[in-house]
C-alpha cells in the first residue's frame, strides 16, 4: 500500500483556512480577474520591468516632458505597488506549489491503492463470484491503461 501523504483536515481547521483565505481576499479589494483576450489586447509587463525602470528614471530626471493627463505620481505609485504585490505573489505561489505537489502525491497514493483493490478483486472473484459486478465496473479503466502501457515508443531519428 502506497502512503506518501497521511493527513486529515478537521472541519474546524478547514473552516479556519477558508476564513483566512477570505480574509486575505478582503484585504485586497483591488484584485481583478482578467481574460485571455484582455491580456492580449494590451502590452503586458512580462520580462520588461527593466524598460519600466528606464521610464521611471526618465520621469525622475525630467517629469516636465509629460503633458496632458499623464500622472507621474501614479506611475511611481504603480511601480511601488507592483513590488509589494510581487512579493505576496511569490509567497502565495510557493504555497500553491506545495498544495499542487501534495495533491499529486495524494492522487498517486489513491491510484496505487485503487490498483491494489482491483488486483484483489481479480484474485478473489474466482472464489466469490458476487465480486464480478465490482470487477466489471473497474475493468474498462485498466484495459485502457494496459493498452497504453504496451504501445511501443516511437523511435527517435
Amino acid at each position: 500500500m502506497l502512503n506518501q501523504i497521511s493527513a486529515v483536515l478537521s472541519d474546524a481547521d478547514k473552516a479556519e483556512i477558508k476564513a483566512s483565505l477570505a480574509a486575505l481576499e478582503a484585504k485586497m479589494p483591488f484584485l481583478k480577474p482578467i481574460t485571455v483576450k484582455q491580456t492580449m489586447d494590451r502590452q503586458n509587463l512580462g520580462d520588461s520591468k527593466d524598460q519600466v525602470l528606464k521610464g521611471i528614471n526618465a520621469m525622475k530626471l525630467r517629469p516636465d516632458i509629460m503633458r496632458g493627463t499623464f500622472m507621474v505620481a501614479e506611475y511611481f505609485k504603480d511601480l511601488e505597488f507592483h513590488g509589494q504585490l510581487y512579493e505576496l505573489q511569490q509567497e502565495l505561489a510557493a504555497l500553491q506549489e506545495k498544495l499542487n505537489g501534495t495533491m499529486v502525491w495524494l492522487g498517486q497514493d489513491m491510484m496505487a491503492n485503487t490498483r491494489e483493490v482491483y488486483d484483489a478483486l481479480q484474485r478473489e472473484v474466482k472464489d466469490d463470484p458476487s465480486l464480478q459486478p465490482l470487477l466489471d465496473e473497474m475493468a474498462p479503466y485498466y484495459a485502457k491503461t494496459k493498452k497504453a502501457d504496451t504501445t511501443p515508443p516511437t523511435p527517435v531519428k
